[in-house]
């Protein structure tokens, strides 16, 4: 079994080594997937802070900010601003998210970990090509239970395979368990990990406990605080898009009034709206620029 400082000291090595690494963590919410990364930053980095390490934004502007003013072998905790993006649109926002935080960790040699549902909510090529370390928790962990394990498989370096982490394998024994009349509530601790076990990706069971309760503390009211503003500044983008009709095939006209010198106030009375519904239309394209310059393939 291992522990969570031997997790961290095998990052840092690869990190060192001039590897990128991606660690995707999974389990259902309320499992202890914030708690398990934190515990692991905090191993990983002796500089580790919240405000400087995790990502409690989803925006182009933090996420370059953050992962270009940490030094080398830092890590990146993208929690919160992946739970945020699974309240919006997971499916096209949340996938340009993973990638775009995962190119800049890779060029500027950052750990970085991402904590999600299910490891299918990654896509294809994310899970199959990007990530490195997958851990799920078997076993929970809250502020009253203090101690819980995890699996960790890391993904199989068979070049030929189309399911480098035996996902297929997986639901096969799962779905011949259920034949039998073994319900999928009804395993123990032990039968999980017998199951991952048999996976080619599975490498180790790992255990963690709980994270000191005032850095707890310290994130629930920062994750609160970054939550609110996020949502209601998306939200307000929307709606103002909304109620003023616009949309992206008025972001030509725009672009073509401002190149003629028209300032945004101007542009808004021509088309009859508010100029913050202009801003949003305009903030919304630079946003969209941004994430594609940073996917684009190298």
């Amino acid at each position: 079994m291992l522990s969570l400082k031997q997790l961290a000291d095998e990052s840092v090595n690869r990190a060192k080594s001039d590897k990128d690494l991606a660690v995707v963590v999974t389990g259902a919410e309320g499992d202890g997937k914030s708690a398990f990364s934190l515990g692991l930053g905090y191993k990983i980095d002796p500089l580790f802070e919240l405000e400087r390490n995790v990502l409690f934004s989803p925006t182009v502007e933090t996420i370059k900010d953050k992962i270009y003013n940490l030094p080398p072998y830092s890590v990146i905790d993208a929690d919160e601003a992946i739970k945020i993006l699974y309240k919006l649109n997971w499916q096209s926002k949340g996938q340009k998210f993973l990638n775009t935080v995962y190119t800049l960790c890779r060029s500027q040699n950052k750990i970085s970990l991402f904590n999600i549902p299910r490891i299918s909510d990654a896509n294809e090529y994310f899970r199959n090509h990007r990530m490195k370390i997958w851990i799920h928790i078997v076993d929970p962990i809250n502020n009253k239970k203090k101690e819980g394990h995890g699996v960790l498989m890391s993904r199989s370096w068979n070049p030929v395979t189309t399911d480098p982490w035996g996902l297929k394998v997986f639901e096969m024994k799962m779905a011949k368990e259920r034949k039998y009349g073994k319900k999928d509530v009804n395993y123990d601790l032990d039968e999980k990990i017998s199951l991952f076990s048999e996976l080619p990706s599975f490498v180790d069971t790992i255990k963690f406990t709980w994270i000191d309760s005032k850095i707890w503390a310290d994130y629930e009211k920062l994750k609160e605080l970054h939550s609110i503003k996020d949502e209601d500044n998306i939200e307000q983008d929307k709606a103002l898009l909304k109620i003023s009709g616009l949309n992206q095939k008025y972001l030509i006209s725009v672009k073509t009034f401002m190149k003629l010198g028209y300032t945004k106030q101007s542009i808004s009375r021509l088309f009859g709206v508010h100029v913050n519904s202009i801003n949003s239309l305009i903030r919304r394209d630079l946003e969209d620029k941004q994430m594609k310059l940073i996917n684009r393939p190298s």
